[in-house]
């Protein structure tokens, strides 16, 4: 199944529901974009620490209390 880290339209929201950890850079001349992620759900747990955390509520987002981690699959 497919689901969308945002809502349709909504590109200015910052409530984390879905953190991606991927190995390949976003390129820096794109904002966002359509993608297709395959990799696995599991608890962020140890993986998503402090300092990964505190870098993106600087700038705005926060963690919804039952957001979920999905490590992409590498090629």
């Amino acid at each position: 199944p497919s689901v969308a880290l945002m809502a349709p339209g909504d590109t200015t929201g910052k409530a984390i529901h879905v953190l991606v950890r991927s190995h390949k850079l976003p390129d820096r001349l794109i904002s966002f974009e359509d993608v297709t992620v395959e990799g696995f759900a599991r608890p962020p747990g140890r993986i998503v620490g402090r300092q990964v955390a505190d870098a993106l509520m600087e700038r705005g987002y926060y963690f919804e209390e039952d957001y979920v981690l999905v490590e992409e699959y590498e090629d």
